[in-house]
């Protein structure tokens, strides 16, 4: 949110502006059992942040998958990056890479969006806020919630393949 523009679905009305303009970015890992907590930064990605985000979370992934898992993420360069190569490698931390555009069959991106709409919701004013509204509504992302958006992948490449790579209705 920026002080002239706050997310809000257009039946909540107007709300006033932000008291600043407002950016956090943020990271979570999503499987058929649950998701990890929500990592909330402000600075921009690159690949040691990111390195530092699987190091940290690493183990709230093993134990929602504690058989093992594959882990997914798309071929952007901060995910290819020597950094994060290089600490993959040193963790014996297998990546497996999507297509940087398809977002549509990658099911986190459902969830940033459902996200987005309930913070939108609360209508957060400043960074703390904003925050709170974050964690807050993360909380509802268990696994019985991300359950249909893990279920449909199999779906979702079966439609892409259909479209010949085209977007699917995900």
């Amino acid at each position: 949110m920026t002080k002239n523009k706050v997310w809000a679905l257009k039946d909540q009305g107007k709300f006033s502006a932000p008291i600043s303009d407002v950016k956090v970015n943020i990271w979570a890992a999503v499987s058929i059992k649950g998701a990890t907590s929500l990592y909330i930064y402000n600075q921009n990605l690159n690949g040691t942040l990111y390195s530092q985000i699987l190091q940290e979370r690493r183990q709230q992934m093993d134990k929602l998958m504690p058989r093992g898992y594959y882990y997914f993420h798309d071929k952007s360069k901060i995910h290819t990056s020597k950094a994060v190569n290089d600490w993959a490698k040193d963790n014996q931390f297998l990546l497996n890479l999507i297509p940087v555009k398809s977002s549509d069959l990658n099911p986190v991106e459902n969830l940033w969006a459902w996200l987005k709409g309930s913070v939108a919701k609360d209508s957060p004013r400043n960074e703390a806020a904003l925050i709170r509204s974050l964690n807050k509504n993360w909380k509802k992302v268990d696994k019985d919630f991300i359950l249909p958006f893990m279920t449909s992948i199999r779906d979702r490449c079966n439609q892409c393949i259909e479209r010949k790579g085209d977007y699917t209705d995900y």
